[in-house]
Protein backbone atom coordinates (compact mmCIF):
# COMPACT_ATOMS: atom_id res chain seq x y z
CA UNK A 1 0.00 0.00 0.00
CA UNK A 2 1.24 3.50 -1.08
CA UNK A 3 1.13 6.30 1.67
CA UNK A 4 -2.17 8.01 1.83
CA UNK A 5 -1.89 12.02 1.37
CA UNK A 6 -3.91 14.40 -0.28
CA UNK A 7 -2.79 16.66 -3.21
CA UNK A 8 -4.22 19.46 -4.76
CA UNK A 9 -6.52 18.84 -7.31
CA UNK A 10 -9.66 19.82 -9.02
CA UNK A 11 -13.23 18.65 -9.39
CA UNK A 12 -15.95 20.17 -11.60
CA UNK A 13 -13.47 22.78 -12.70
CA UNK A 14 -12.89 24.14 -9.30
CA UNK A 15 -9.83 23.86 -6.65
CA UNK A 16 -10.59 20.54 -4.50
CA UNK A 17 -8.38 17.78 -2.64
CA UNK A 18 -7.37 14.55 -3.89
CA UNK A 19 -6.82 11.59 -1.96
CA UNK A 20 -5.12 8.36 -3.45
CA UNK A 21 -6.43 5.59 -1.88
CA UNK A 22 -4.04 3.05 -2.81
CA UNK A 23 -4.84 -0.64 -2.93
CA UNK A 24 -5.20 -1.61 0.64
CA UNK A 25 -8.00 0.09 3.03
CA UNK A 26 -7.81 -2.19 5.56
CA UNK A 27 -7.25 -1.77 9.84
CA UNK A 28 -3.69 -0.81 9.19
CA UNK A 29 -4.83 2.29 7.27
CA UNK A 30 -8.11 3.54 8.52
CA UNK A 31 -6.95 5.61 11.27
CA UNK A 32 -4.47 7.49 8.72
CA UNK A 33 -8.01 7.54 6.17
CA UNK A 34 -10.15 9.12 9.04
CA UNK A 35 -7.50 11.47 9.31
CA UNK A 36 -7.18 12.66 6.13
CA UNK A 37 -10.93 12.49 5.66
CA UNK A 38 -11.15 15.10 8.82
CA UNK A 39 -8.20 17.40 7.28
CA UNK A 40 -10.23 17.68 4.21
CA UNK A 41 -13.14 18.89 5.44
CA UNK A 42 -11.14 21.12 7.69
CA UNK A 43 -9.95 22.67 4.46
CA UNK A 44 -13.45 23.48 2.98
CA UNK A 45 -12.69 22.05 -0.27
CA UNK A 46 -14.48 18.93 -2.44
CA UNK A 47 -12.92 15.76 -1.58
CA UNK A 48 -11.70 13.57 -4.84
CA UNK A 49 -10.82 9.85 -3.54
CA UNK A 50 -9.07 8.09 -6.60
CA UNK A 51 -10.03 4.38 -5.17
CA UNK A 52 -9.13 3.26 -9.03
CA UNK A 53 -6.40 0.82 -7.40
CA UNK A 54 -8.31 -0.65 -4.14
CA UNK A 55 -8.36 -4.52 -4.28
CA UNK A 56 -8.75 -4.98 -0.46
CA UNK A 57 -11.21 -3.20 1.52
CA UNK A 58 -12.46 -4.15 5.03
CA UNK A 59 -15.79 -3.22 6.87
CA UNK A 60 -13.60 -0.55 9.06
CA UNK A 61 -12.87 1.94 5.94
CA UNK A 62 -16.46 1.36 4.86
CA UNK A 63 -17.51 2.86 8.29
CA UNK A 64 -14.96 5.67 7.39
CA UNK A 65 -16.05 6.53 4.50
CA UNK A 66 -19.70 6.87 6.02
CA UNK A 67 -18.16 9.03 8.71
CA UNK A 68 -16.44 11.43 6.42
CA UNK A 69 -19.40 11.96 4.43
CA UNK A 70 -21.33 13.34 7.62
CA UNK A 71 -18.03 15.38 8.88
CA UNK A 72 -17.93 16.55 4.72
CA UNK A 73 -21.30 17.63 4.56
CA UNK A 74 -20.67 20.13 7.51
CA UNK A 75 -18.34 23.10 5.29
CA UNK A 76 -20.75 22.14 2.58
CA UNK A 77 -18.02 20.17 0.78
CA UNK A 78 -18.53 17.40 -1.60
CA UNK A 79 -17.29 13.61 -1.86
CA UNK A 80 -16.48 12.67 -5.30
CA UNK A 81 -15.22 8.77 -5.90
CA UNK A 82 -12.72 8.03 -9.00
CA UNK A 83 -13.24 4.95 -10.67
CA UNK A 84 -14.33 2.35 -8.03
CA UNK A 85 -12.68 -0.64 -8.39
CA UNK A 86 -15.53 -4.08 -8.10
CA UNK A 87 -13.69 -5.00 -4.75
CA UNK A 88 -14.55 -1.21 -3.34
CA UNK A 89 -18.18 -1.17 -4.61
CA UNK A 90 -19.11 -5.14 -3.42
CA UNK A 91 -17.09 -3.52 0.32
CA UNK A 92 -20.04 -1.34 0.01
CA UNK A 93 -22.85 -3.45 -0.92
CA UNK A 94 -21.36 -6.63 1.36
CA UNK A 95 -21.73 -4.00 4.54
CA UNK A 96 -25.62 -3.34 2.96
CA UNK A 97 -24.75 0.52 1.89
CA UNK A 98 -25.72 1.49 -1.65
CA UNK A 99 -23.69 3.93 -3.28
CA UNK A 100 -26.73 5.19 -5.18
CA UNK A 101 -28.30 6.40 -1.59
CA UNK A 102 -25.46 8.29 -1.15
CA UNK A 103 -24.42 11.90 -2.18
CA UNK A 104 -21.32 11.45 -3.73
CA UNK A 105 -20.42 11.65 -7.11
CA UNK A 106 -19.22 8.71 -8.57
CA UNK A 107 -16.97 9.18 -11.28
CA UNK A 108 -16.57 5.83 -14.34
CA UNK A 109 -16.42 2.67 -12.55
CA UNK A 110 -12.26 1.35 -13.06
CA UNK A 111 -11.69 -2.53 -13.18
Amino acid sequence: MGTLSLSPDTFDGHPALLLDAGSSLDMNSVETLASLFNEAADGGLPLVVDVSSVERMSTSAVQIFLAADRALAEPGCRLALRKPTSTFLAAFADSGVSLERMNWTVEAAGD
